[in-house]
């Protein structure tokens, strides 16, 4: 699954800490889903486009996925 976490913090100026702090999800595994080292469960999804003020769909590349 590729998502778009990095583009979505990047466009609000925010650095990785400041999407941990506002996410309450650690800034090493905010890194480790970035570069796509693992896919998160849908309590980190949710947790991910509340911070972010977005959708699981702006979220999710579904273009990326696997069939």
């Amino acid at each position: 699954m590729k998502l778009k976490i990095s583009e979505i913090r990047m466009r609000r100026h925010w650095n990785q800490s400041r999407l941990a702090k506002e996410s309450g999800i650690a800034r090493s595994y905010i890194s480790e889903l970035e570069r796509g080292l693992y896919d998160p469960n849908l309590k980190t999804i949710c947790k991910l486009c509340k911070a972010l003020g977005c959708t699981p769909n702006d979220l999710i590349d579904c273009d990326e996925c696997e069939d």
